[in-house]
């Protein structure tokens, strides 16, 4: 659910050197809202049912039918092969790498988009008829907020406050602060869920190259890289009954891509027959 660009690294004497990932787009929508009849990132499904019950109270996590962003799909998993999954990441994750702290982190990542899609909010009119939005069940010790708030590490009225307000910078250097509506507080929230996976990712991808790229880690240098062989994985399009951003800007970078792919593939290539005099 994402696009990628890998470069694999040769010397000059067309020996192999490494590799390097370049990723674009991931599908962050899918986290939030996943498709009609489609199930969200199996990662989630791997941990509330993979992880051992200790890990699992630590990360405060609840039932897989407790979370609405976790819908069956067309088909949910046996049991033991959603707990197998976890197993084969975490040993990926070791083979590559990580360490144990920070395979921890990445689960407190998975946990905190799985608790930021608890929340739930509700709004008023103020005394000047604004709509105020709130988090439904307040601050109470084991209600949604203090368990998303534990999981992203802050006070649960310093989260509530981020979500349900927003400052206003005057030109002056002043602020003020503006309450948010329950629609713009729920974006937000689901806006936050999409930035803390997607940070996730980033890192992942970025501790891949480190082991395999010859332009980062240590003891390596880009010097020693002549040229490089191109592989694009590419996302083909797609058209839902309602169409995100998201989804336009996949739909675009393959048009384009597939506009640059048949312009090498035949326009050039007849260009070339014309030169050379070649019939066709």
């Amino acid at each position: 659910r994402f696009g990628k660009f890998m470069q694999l690294q040769y010397s000059g004497r067309a020996r192999q050197l490494g590799a390097h990932i370049y990723t674009y787009l991931l599908e962050r929508s899918r986290i939030v809202s996943p498709p009609p009849g489609e199930a969200n990132y199996h990662v989630f499904y791997s941990l509330v049912s993979g992880v051992a019950k200790e890990e699992a109270g630590r990360l405060g996590l609840l039932k897989e039918s407790e979370y609405a962003m976790m819908p069956e799909g067309n088909g949910r998993k046996p049991l033991a092969e959603r707990q197998e999954s976890w197993s084969r990441i975490t040993d990926a994750f070791q083979a590559v790498g990580f360490t144990a702290d920070e395979q921890g982190e990445l689960g407190k990542s998975i946990a905190s988009v799985l608790a930021l899609s608890l929340l739930k909010f509700g709004g008023s009119d103020d005394a000047e008829n604004n709509r105020v939005s709130h988090i439904e069940g307040g601050v109470e010790e084991g209600g949604a907020l203090a368990r998303a708030a534990a999981r992203v590490e802050v006070d649960p009225p310093m989260l509530a406050e981020a979500l349900c307000t927003r400052r206003v910078f005057l030109p002056t250097g002043d602020a003020f602060v503006k309450p948010l509506d329950e629609a713009q507080a729920a974006d937000g929230a689901s806006a936050l869920q999409k930035a803390v996976y997607g940070r996730m990712f980033d890192a992942i991808v970025a501790k891949l190259n480190e082991l395999i790229s010859v332009e980062e880690g240590e003891g390596k240098s880009a010097a020693d890289q002549a040229a490089f062989i191109g592989i694009l994985d590419i996302f083909g399009f797609e058209s839902f009954k309602v169409n995100s951003f998201e989804q336009l800007c996949i739909n675009f970078a393959n048009e384009k891509l597939q506009q640059i792919f048949n312009r090498h593939t035949f326009t050039l290539e007849e260009q070339t027959y014309a030169d050379e005099g070649v019939p066709y």
